[in-house]
């Protein structure tokens, strides 16, 4: 009896050691540029060693441009999802306004995000990283 239940102990433990051993492993996947079309909206950008290069969002009928210091704010791009979302806004508050969030997600977890806003009154802001 006893050994009977050492067998069976003996057996699970191979059986774990093993499905582990040939489990997929994940690989991180960032982005070393990006163009993403939605409408009325595009956002293209260039990384270079794990920082953003370039940012460029055409809306509202302009072509907006991180300058230099906008893009030292983002403080890690190496990002591997981009979502998109916009709003009406209200004149004389930013009106129009577009989000950008960079995402860096492992899996199903979301390791950080940062967002860049875009308004058509008051321009270009990169937000503080979540």
């Amino acid at each position: 009896m006893q050994l009977m239940s050492i067998v069976k102990t003996l057996i699970f433990v191979c059986s774990a050691w093993i499905s582990f051993s040939f489990a997929s492993q994940t690989k991180f996947q960032p982005f070393t540029s990006f163009d993403v079309v939605s409408g009325n909206i595009r956002v293209v950008g260039e990384v270079v060693g794990g920082r953003c290069k370039s940012l460029s969002v055409f809306a509202f009928k302009r072509k907006h441009v991180l300058s230099q210091k906008q893009l030292n704010k983002i403080s890690s791009c190496t990002v591997n999802g981009l979502i998109l979302t916009s709003e009406a806004g209200y004149p004389g508050f930013g009106g129009e306004t577009v989000y950008i969030r960079l995402v860096q997600a492992f899996g199903e977890k979301v390791i950080q995000s940062q967002v860049i806003a875009v308004s058509s009154e008051k321009g270009i802001k990169v937000k503080k990283q979540k």
